[in-house]
């Protein structure tokens, strides 16, 4: 008989990784060797060799009554290599267990990065050329999958963690039937009653983090995650690899299944795809060398090439509504960045629906400013209310008047993955044959291999305390994109109504080193690595329990480091 474990998410492959194994029951020595489908039932679905090999127990550990707390399990496989450690937990009745692959663990893994994706240039025509690839310009977010087994991370343009909000990418890990680990590039699209990527459709998912409402609107408002491009693969970096060497291992490695797509690109046919995305209303195309490497950023390598022209917008202001949208917003006041100033490009106040109204009228009074961002005021028909320039629209437009403003704008929807100091309005659109040339030219550079940012601590010095600040750029609120760096800041400024209020009270510090939804405790008793400055209380009932005071600024900067979010007096 095999003694048998199930692990959901996939064994580790990095040391120190750790994966939930649910102990089931013993099965048959011939399930070593069988592959096939199991029928309806119990343990119904495909059943495949991931690996195989031989395997030595180094240690076992029972308990007095014999039954298993702990193995010690060295594999010889071909992906299951090294020392694993199988530990009983408490949970589900003690079956389930964790599996960790011991060793040290490694630094700056490809998976553990974050990544801007390659971006593309703009030309005025579509073309035909046999040194290009072409595909649709999917009207969507583009966003990075890193996908571990069965975990996945996902990542927006401006670097934002998003995989809480589209669980339906996370199905790119089961359909990475050809691969393990993996880091992929695609773009989370909404479609329309046609099967048309919505833009617009896709507002209802962009800023929702309740898990509760991303269950609900699952089924109004469905995603699909399509894949068109890889980047690393299984230890490979496949970066610097042509374009045409990475579509054809993406599509060896990924199986279309569930809301996870990936269409094959058109090589030479440029100009009739973009016809045909005219005529089914997509946004564009884009045009790829086929020789290109992936580099971070924008490159003319990539050409995209649009049905309809769009200018993404800051947001500066509003003008209340008039008649039947008396309640809600008239008009938006949008510009963009020259030389660092938000300059106005006009108003738009079409391509609303109510519910946008509703909602865009709340996020605007929640950035509501008494002083205009503009470096100039714009022309405004209603008296105008000013907001913080912290959102990005995206507007289509007919042209552009001589004074710099949209003509017949319309409104198309919010774009939380750009940054508004990058909506300069300044994209440069080159004729077909400049895009060409630039393109070669792009993709003859030699890429350099890039070499990871060394982390080097911080050193503080606060009221002639040296505090050690690691690991600043750790984010510890996904959803916002909020830091540790972040957190330090923010307890540095509230330090002055802090201090006062905890002074001389003991405190039980609760920290989220994994940030707010990793793994927590409560900790009455200080760290043993505290400094030796950081004044304490012993309880004389709690001998144990060495308390912490929080008497002055150093000790507030060392608890933030200490991801100390919540304070406990």
């Amino acid at each position: 008989m095999l003694a048998s474990w199930a692990v959901p998410q996939g064994p580790p492959l990095e040391a120190g990784k750790r994966r939930l194994a649910v102990h089931t029951e013993d099965h048959p020595i011939e399930y070593l060797t069988f592959h096939g489908v199991i029928p309806d039932g119990y343990g119904a679905g495909a059943m495949t060799i991931w690996d195989s090999g031989t395997y030595q127990i180094v240690e076992e550990r029972r308990d007095r009554a014999g039954l298993e707390l702990e193995y010690k399990v060295q594999f010889h496989g071909k992906r299951l290599t090294g020392e694993y450690v199988l530990v009983k937990t408490k949970q589900n009745e003690g079956r389930d267990w964790l599996m960790i692959l011991h060793g040290t663990t490694p630094k700056d893994h490809p998976l553990d990065r974050k990544i801007h994706p390659m971006l593309a240039t703009s030309a005025d025509a579509p073309f035909d050329s046999k040194e290009f690839s072409f595909e649709p310009k999917w009207d969507g977010v583009r966003t990075l999958a890193f996908v571990d087994g069965g975990v996945v991370r996902l990542q927006t343009r401006n670097l934002l963690d998003c995989t809480a909000q589209y669980p339906e990418a996370h199905g790119i890990a089961e359909a990475l039937t050809g691969a393990y680990q993996a880091i992929v590039d695609g773009e989370v699209i909404a479609l329309d009653e046609k099967g048309v990527p919505s833009f617009q459709k896709l507002q209802a998912r962009m800023h929702v983090q309740d898990e509760g409402r991303i269950r609900k609107l699952r089924r109004s408002t469905p995603v699909v995650y399509e894949v068109f491009d890889v980047l690393w693969m299984d230890g490979e970096d496949l970066t610097r690899v042509p374009l045409q060497e990475r579509q054809r291992r993406l599509g060896l490695a990924v199986t279309p299944m569930g809301a996870v797509r990936h269409h094959e690109a058109f090589v030479g046919e440029g100009k009739a795809l973009f016809e045909a995305a005219r005529e089914q209303g997509l946004e564009g195309i884009v045009a790829k060398r086929l020789d290109s490497p992936y580099v971070e950023g924008r490159s003319a390598a990539w050409i995209k090439i649009k049905a309809q022209r769009s200018m993404e917008c800051v947001i500066g202001g509003w003008t209340a509504g008039q008649g039947g949208r008396a309640n809600t917003l008239g008009a938006l006041l949008v510009g963009v960045y020259r030389d660092g100033k938000l300059v106005p490009v006009g108003h738009v106040g079409t391509g609303f629906d109510e519910r946008t109204l509703k909602d865009l009228l709340a996020l605007l009074r929640e950035r509501e400013s008494p002083t205009t961002p503009f470096v100039k005021a714009p022309r405004v028909n209603q008296p105008a209310r000013w907001c913080l320039p912290e959102l990005v629209c995206e507007v289509r437009y007919t042209g552009i008047t001589n004074e710099g403003i949209l003509r017949q704008p319309a409104y198309l929807g919010l774009r939380p993955d750009i940054d508004p100091k990058a909506a300069t309005g300044e994209e440069r659109t080159a004729s077909v044959e400049r895009a060409q040339r630039d393109a070669a030219q792009e993709a003859k550079k030699p890429k350099a291999k890039a070499e990871p940012a060394k982390r080097v601590p911080a050193v503080l010095n606060v009221e002639g305390r040296e505090i050690k600040l690691t690991n600043l750029d750790k984010v510890l609120w996904p959803e916002d994109g909020y830091t540790k760096a972040d957190l330090v800041r923010y307890y540095a400024d509230v330090a002055p109504y802090l201090i006062p209020w905890v002074k001389d009270r003991p405190l039980t510090l609760k920290p989220y080193p994994d940030g707010i939804h990793g793994m927590t405790f409560y900790q009455k008793d200080k760290p043993s690595f505290t400094p030796k400055w950081v004044a304490s209380w012993r309880d004389p009932e709690e001998q144990e329990n060495d308390y912490i005071l929080c008497n002055d600024l150093p000790t507030v900067i060392w608890m933030a480091n200490y991801t100390a979010i919540e304070i406990h007096p």
